[in-house]
């Protein structure tokens, strides 16, 4: 048994690039997966920690307005524990700095309580005084004020100062996003700002709290107190009740991780495929040259058993030291991956451990994948009996498929024999196929990351939003005096008004919070496009709703919803769902600004403003915009397109990694899978020399032959391409946004080429290997 082992391992080193190569593609594949794992808990963990110190609530509302009195009897609800609130609002914030620097500023503005211990913020400074305001940490570290600074929001037209005192961080805003609609953090234009509860109120006038946050008791659920907690919040104007999973912070945090969980499991698992493949290929083509070693072992008494675990102990060291080898270097990638994610996550001193748990998953998973290989690929050892493997393997009766047609096309004997020995033995051409299948569909994808991101940029900002500025007003308003007055701002070209409202839809017993649009029908500047890359217009008699509202409400275009707007009195109205939208980006309900009347039962009125800059006039434009009173908030396209552009260009560094990765993959597989292709052909290639053969000739027929098999594997390729690129939308959907792969060309050809560079590497090597194999020694060896 010990000889046995020993011939196994002397087999092995005769294939050591094969296994080599192997033991590559299960070390990337193990790289990305403990990379990504370790990131994804590292987040999760720290996530959960700063929860639970900062005493995060688990139901939040928005309202209105409520007095702290009334907040406090809603603590007599059964189930909760604790109740507790602050004003909020988007306002404009003005400095020297950001004047400077031509930005247009805002912040989501907090009140601060000291006698609130829920939701606990952390200063670096301190809490703030009279007088005193704290920025968010992004915004601190994109101005770096000095404590004093003079800081003035802009309330209703009028400038109100506060004194610089420092930063802080909010639990319920680790992930901060505008009201425009932008789905990445931007610290130089928009963060979270707090002030004293007293300058809040003198700031709004107002004592009464907009934003509510609730502790519950233990063993709880959201569901248990909904109904009771809806109808007391009810008459202060309810716009939204969510359980922290659909908060928006925490719901934008969750979404962000389930997309790096679901990519790095997917691609790892595809190298592991590739891995197994290749393994099951390389062990089954040793057990035919070892058949008759094997019989002779049987009839000396080893069992199946016995003979097995030797090529399973092979396995199983291939997959260790590939996944020790991965484990080793995945530390590197997954501290760059997690300063990307902690740019937009905002944590209290973020630290990266490496995971013990996700190295040890690792090699279970990957010695468990390649022992699965070697045991497909060593079963026939099972079927040998002593007797029969003391004959040489017969081939039995091949039927030889002529292509007559493709035969006519070539001009040469040798071309034929090229073409003929394709289907002479069709399982060893296939796995020449196989290999170009793989490598061209994982490529392709990964390489076409760059066109997506380019495809999600131009959909956002050119098919559904081409405007320069948005402009948030304090009241609603008459859309033509809304569009009217933009058009006299020095700058603007074409002036738009639009509305958007807070809403609550109904469907049986269900009940979802969002958001109605009011657009214009031929609008340039703000029109719905779905994922087809079609515009819709705005209907006149209903809403279209999108696709992740829908799915919640379980409807479906022709049917009805019921539609209640927050703070408007009417109560719930039926309004038919004229048709369902599969959007990039963005959640809610669209219908004409002109059938409010009809649909919504109120009349037109705009609260946003869009504004397109003339030829040249933008920067004027934005002048005038920054020096308009009259305003809540605004937001420059530009500013967050560039933002945009910038964490997603960090995600595709990460992407374009995967798809060098792909490449070496697939450079390995197409090389090693025709090399043993070669090797086992030597017989047929050298007879061919000895009756004459060029080398001309030899390597004519194996050029045509490498060639076909190449464009019959890229040919299956495109449906692989079309898989992969399904499964990837699958992993990297959520309910804020959808990311399409569409075929691209230019990616597509580079890998193509890439698969055909390799192909003639290989073929190169194949004919370096047959002419210099001396005809005495091949013709010893049985093919």
């Amino acid at each position: 048994m010990r000889s046995f082992r020993k011939n196994v391992f002397r087999l092995a080193l005769k294939n050591r690039s094969s296994l080599l190569g192997a033991l590559l593609i299960i070390a990337l594949g193990i790289f990305v997966l403990v990379s990504f794992f370790d990131v994804f808990q590292n987040l999760e963990d720290q996530i959960s920690d700063y929860y639970r110190d900062s005493c995060f609530g688990e139901v939040f509302a928005t309202v209105t307005g409520i007095g702290e009195a009334e907040l406090m009897g809603l603590e007599d609800i059964p189930g909760i524990a604790e109740a507790s609130g602050r004003i909020a609002g988007d306002f404009r914030l003005i400095s020297d700095l950001s004047e400077k620097e031509g930005k247009i500023v805002s912040v989501h503005l907090l009140s601060y309580d000291r006698e609130d211990r829920e939701n606990l913020p952390e200063f670096s400074a301190g809490a703030p005084e009279e007088g005193e305001i704290l920025l968010g940490e992004r915004m601190e570290d994109s101005y770096h004020y000095s404590r004093g600074t003079e800081l003035r929001l802009l309330v209703e037209g009028k400038s109100h100062s506060y004194s610089y005192r420092g930063s802080f961080r909010q639990p319920d805003y680790i992930y901060s996003v505008p009201p425009s609609g932008s789905m990445v953090p931007d610290g130089s234009s928009y963060d979270i700002a707090m002030i004293e509860k007293s300058d809040m109120q003198k700031l709004l006038g107002t004592e009464n709290l907009t934003e509510l946050s609730f502790r519950l008791e233990p063993g709880i659920d959201f569901q248990d107190i909904r109904h009771e907690l809806e109808e007391r919040l009810a008459p202060y104007g309810l716009q939204s009740i969510l359980e922290r999973k659909d908060q928006s912070s925490n719901n934008r945090v969750q979404e962000e991780l389930e997309e790096l969980e679901g990519t790095g499991t997917l691609i790892p698992l595809i190298f592991l495929m590739i891995s197994v493949f290749m393994l099951y290929i390389v062990l089954r083509k040793m057990l035919e040259r070892e058949r008759m070693l094997i019989g002779g072992m049987k009839a000396l008494g080893l069992s199946d058993r016995e003979l097995i675990s030797s090529y399973l102990f092979l396995g199983l060291g291939i997959g260790f030291f590939g996944a020790l080898l991965g484990s080793f270097f995945a530390g590197f990638f997954g501290r760059y991956i997690f300063s990307i994610y902690c740019q937009y996550f905002n944590l209290p001193e973020p630290k990266y451990r490496d995971i013990l748990s996700s190295r040890i998953f690792s090699l279970l998973l990957a010695s468990g994948a390649a022992v699965l290989a070697v045991f497909f690929g060593v079963k026939e050892i099972l079927r040998i009996s002593p007797a029969a493997a003391m004959r040489q393997q017969s081939g039995g009766k091949q039927k030889v498929f002529r292509m007559a047609g493709l035969e006519r096309m070539l001009p040469t004997l040798f071309d034929r024999l090229a073409a003929r020995s394709m289907l002479r033995n069709p399982f060893r051409s296939s796995l020449i196929v196989l290999a170009v299948v793989f490598s061209f569909s994982l490529s392709s994808v990964l390489f076409s990351f760059p066109e997506v991101i380019r495809h999600m940029l131009d959909t956002e900002f050119v098919g559904t939003e081409s405007y320069d500025i948005l402009m948030d007003l304090w009241d609603y308003q008459s859309p033509e005096r809304v569009a009217g007055a933009g058009e006299e701002l020095p700058g603007a070209r074409v002036s738009e008004a639009i509305s958007q409202l807070s809403a609550v839809f109904y469907k049986g017993s269900r009940k979802e919070y969002g958001i109605v649009t009011g657009l214009n029908p031929g609008s340039s500047l703000r029109r719905i496009l779905d994922r087809s890359g079609r515009h819709l217009s705005p209907p006149e008699n209903g809403v279209i709703l999108s696709e992740s509202l829908a799915k919640k409400l379980h409807a479906s275009a022709g049917e009805r919803v019921e539609l209640e707007l927050s703070g408007v009195r009417g109560g719930r109205r039926k309004v038919l769902v004229t048709e369902v939208v599969s959007e990039e980006f963005g959640s809610g309900a669209y219908l004409a600004l002109s059938a409010f009347p009809d649909v919504l039962g109120i009349d037109r009125a705009a609260n946003k403003l869009l504004l397109k800059a003339a030829p040249g006039q933008r920067e004027r434009l934005r002048e005038s915009v920054r020096g308009a009173k009259r305003l809540r908030w605004a937001a420059d396209m530009q500013e967050i397109r560039e933002s945009y552009e910038k964490m997603l260009g960090s995600n595709s560094i990460m992407m374009s990694a995967f798809a060098f990765m792909s490449f070496l993959a697939a450079g390995i597989l197409i090389y090693q899978i025709s090399m043993i292709n070669i090797r086992e052909r030597r017989l047929e290639l050298v007879t061919l020399r000895l009756m004459g053969s060029s080398r001309g000739e030899l390597g004519r027929m194996l050029l045509i032959e490498q060639l076909l098999l190449l464009l019959l594997g890229l040919l299956l390729g495109l449906p692989g391409n079309y898989m992969l690129r399904r499964l990837l939308e699958l992993s990297m959907k959520s309910d804020s946004y959808s990311i399409s792969f569409h075929f691209y060309l230019m990616p597509s050809l580079s890998s193509a080429f890439f698969c055909l560079l390799i192909s003639l590497c290989s073929w190169r090597s194949s004919v370096r290997l047959i002419l210099k194999t001396a005809l005495t020694e091949a013709l010893k060896e049985r093919e």
